[in-house]
C-alpha cells in the first residue's frame, strides 16, 4: 500500500518546533524568554545567541528587577545620609550633655560652698547671745533655763530648746523630732507641732505629769545634748525590718553649737528682772 501526502497542506514551521511536532497545519509562536535570573555574562551570551536566531529576550522581568535595585540603591543612600546627620546630632547631644554636667557640678560646689558661708554666718551671729537664765517668748510666758535635773520644777507644760546657730525651717522639724524622740522615753505624750518662736530656738508643750516619772524627765535632761547630735540610738537588730539594723530612727543634727533647754512652770508669770531676755 502505497501513502501519498499533499505537499499544499503541510508547512514547515521555523524557527522553533510548532505545537503539533516538526511538521504541523497550524504553527505557535515560541514563548518569549526572560533572562533576569542570569548573571551579567551569561545574559549577554544568551542574548547574543538569540539575536543570531531571531528570537528577542523578554524586557520586563530585568528592567523590573532593575528598577528596584535602583531604589533600593537611593533608599540606602538616604538612610545613610540620615544616619550621618543622626550620628552628628547624637555627638553634639552628648556634648551638650557632657557641658551641662560639668555646669551643674560647678553649681553644686557652689551651693554647698554658699551654704557652708551661710551656716558659719548663722553661728556667728549667734555665738554671742547671751544665754539668759530666763526668757520671755510672746504668747508663751517666761521659760527658764535648766543645766541640770534639779533644776526642774515640781511640774511644767512646756519645753524650750536653743541652739548655738540659726535653724532653716527644715531643721528646726528635725530639731523637734529629735526632742520628741527623747521625751517618748519619759513616758509622756507625744509632742505637737513645734513653734520657732527664734531663729535658733524652738518651743513645744509637753506636760510633764504625764511622764511615767521624774527619774526618767531627769534622764532626758541629761541626754538631751546628746541626743540631738548623734540621733537616737542604732538599732541592733532588723526587729523593725529587714536593712534596718546599724540605721537610727532619728538621724542626729550636728553643727548645733550648746543646746539649750528651758521649761515654763504652771501659772509662769513674766519676769520682771533685768535677767530675763524679752524675745
Amino acid at each position: 500500500m502505497t501513502t501519498t501526502f499533499d505537499e499544499t497542506r503541510v508547512r514547515r514551521v521555523q524557527p522553533g518546533v510548532s505545537g503539533g511536532g516538526q511538521f504541523a497545519v497550524q504553527s505557535r509562536p515560541e514563548t518569549a524568554v526572560s533572562l533576569a535570573a542570569l548573571s551579567p555574562q551569561v545574559r549577554e551570551l544568551v542574548e547574543a545567541d538569540l539575536a543570531r536566531s531571531g528570537t528577542p529576550a523578554s524586557p520586563s522581568a530585568f528592567e523590573r528587577a532593575q528598577a528596584a535595585h535602583t531604589a533600593a540603591v537611593e533608599r540606602h543612600a538616604a538612610a545613610r545620609a540620615e544616619l550621618d546627620r543622626s550620628g552628628d546630632l547624637l555627638a553634639h547631644a552628648e556634648e551638650r550633655h557632657e557641658n551641662a554636667h560639668d555646669t551643674y557640678r560647678d553649681a553644686e560646689r557652689a551651693l554647698e560652698a554658699a551654704d557652708k558661708t551661710l551656716r558659719e554666718a548663722a553661728a556667728a551671729q549667734y555665738a554671742e547671745t547671751a544665754v539668759a537664765d530666763q526668757v520671755e517668748v510672746p504668747g508663751w510666758g517666761t521659760f527658764d533655763r535648766i543645766e541640770e535635773p534639779e533644776q526642774l520644777p515640781a511640774q511644767f507644760d512646756a519645753l524650750r530648746v536653743q541652739v548655738g546657730r540659726g535653724l532653716t525651717e527644715q531643721e528646726a522639724q528635725h530639731l523637734a523630732g529629735l526632742v520628741g524622740y527623747g521625751w517618748a522615753t519619759t513616758g509622756g505624750e507625744p509632742l505637737p507641732t513645734p513653734e520657732q518662736d527664734t531663729p535658733n530656738s524652738i518651743v513645744l508643750y509637753a506636760d510633764s505629769t504625764k511622764t511615767r516619772s521624774l527619774a526618767q524627765v531627769d534622764m532626758f535632761v541629761d541626754d538631751l545634748a546628746a541626743l540631738v547630735a548623734d540621733g537616737s540610738p542604732v538599732r541592733k537588730t532588723d526587729r523593725m525590718g529587714a536593712g534596718t539594723k546599724g540605721t537610727r530612727l532619728v538621724e542626729g543634727l550636728g553643727g548645733l553649737g550648746q543646746v539649750h533647754l528651758f521649761v515654763r512652770g504652771p501659772e509662769r508669770t513674766p519676769a520682771e528682772s533685768s535677767d530675763t531676755l524679752q524675745l
